[in-house]
């Protein structure tokens, strides 16, 4: 899989915590990549923006038709390519066909056919017919049809069977995105072993991190630990968990 820290870019090859500049205009845009093995985490805050006035570059508009960089293989259906203004694009496999929206940052699609972008401010994953996920509505949508704000941060997926990607809006609410393309929610192991009849989607506080390779998350500070399945159990019970018969011994509570 291709990784964003070898992505050339103009002469030079980046590593982690190495940074870049990208020219747009008038703009100066300097990003400081900070990225773990493979993608990842991917934010705005580890991907620092900083912009200062400079002079427009002369040949600014020639430079858009260049491609600096293109994936040597298509990656779930797609190449990756940097072009002349160092925004970020996909050619399709089947047809070589350039898609025409571009992207400050953007990953190749994963195995669940997701990408992450960084555009406009914000950061999200798009599907395959590149629309963005926008935790207000739970959906995929046009973003050419509308204002979209979407994450400060997300993550790469992250679990067991069921993996989920950390995601944290402006606000620092915490929720999780699964493969299926919508918001996890979660429900309350009652004592009596019954579950809530609601669902949490949000969380208040930062430490709720990725999932482990049990598909359990634990709060550092909290009594609670999140099941990917869906459910949030004591953190005593943890050791109890057994992942395959949870949903045979569970009652839902009226």
């Amino acid at each position: 899989m291709l990784d964003i820290k070898n992505i050339r870019v103009g002469k030079r090859l980046l590593f982690t915590g190495d940074s870049f500049s990208i020219n747009k205009g008038s703009l100066k845009i300097e990003y400081f990549l900070n990225v773990d093995q493979s993608f990842g985490d991917f934010s705005y805050d580890d991907l620092y923006i900083v912009k200062r006035k400079i002079n427009p570059s002369r040949d600014y508009y020639k430079k858009a038709f260049d491609i600096k960089y293109m994936s040597d293989e298509a990656i779930n259906g797609f190449y990756l390519l940097i072009d002349g203004n160092d925004d970020f694009a996909y050619v399709r496999e089947e047809d070589r066909l350039v898609i025409p929206k571009r992207f400050d940052i953007a990953t190749p699609f994963n195995e669940y056919g997701y990408a992450m972008i960084a555009d406009k401010g914000s950061v999200t994953w798009i599907n395959k017919n590149f629309e963005y996920f926008n935790p207000d509505t739970n959906t995929f949508v046009d973003p050419s049809k509308g204002n979209f704000v979407a994450f400060r941060e997300v993550h790469e997926f992250n679990g067991l069977n069921n993996p989920l990607s950390k995601a944290v809006e402006f606000d620092d609410t915490v929720s999780y995105v699964n493969t299926n393309g919508k918001l996890q929610g979660f429900r309350y192991i009652l004592n009596d072993g019954s579950i809530s009849s609601w669902d949490k989607e949000l969380f208040d506080d930062l430490e709720f991190t990725n999932f482990d390779n049990r598909g359990i998350m634990i709060p550092p500070k909290r009594d609670i630990a999140l099941v990917e399945d869906g459910y949030i159990y004591s953190k005593d019970k943890v050791d109890e968990i057994d992942k395959k018969q949870v949903k045979n011994k569970i009652i839902v509570k009226k």
